[in-house]
């Protein structure tokens, strides 16, 4: 019998977060193979005069590429 020990993600859900000398909200986690991918939500920039199209501020990182802010 083979025991797999996943270890829990570095950073909580709705926790503040430094990224690429941005700053973001994690807005969940999923763990993929032995590391953990958070879903980080940018903070908004001011809004554009033509509107924003789409949610331009959220991508999947992997926890090695952020930092607690």
């Amino acid at each position: 019998m083979t025991l797999n020990i996943v270890k829990l993600p570095n950073f909580l859900q709705a926790q503040t977060l430094m990224f690429m000398s941005r700053e973001g909200i994690v807005k969940s986690h999923n763990h993929e193979g032995r590391r953990w991918i958070d879903l980080v939500e940018g903070a908004l920039d001011i809004k554009p005069s033509f509107g924003r199209i789409a949610i331009e501020t959220m991508g999947l990182l992997s926890e090695a590429d952020v930092h607690a802010a």
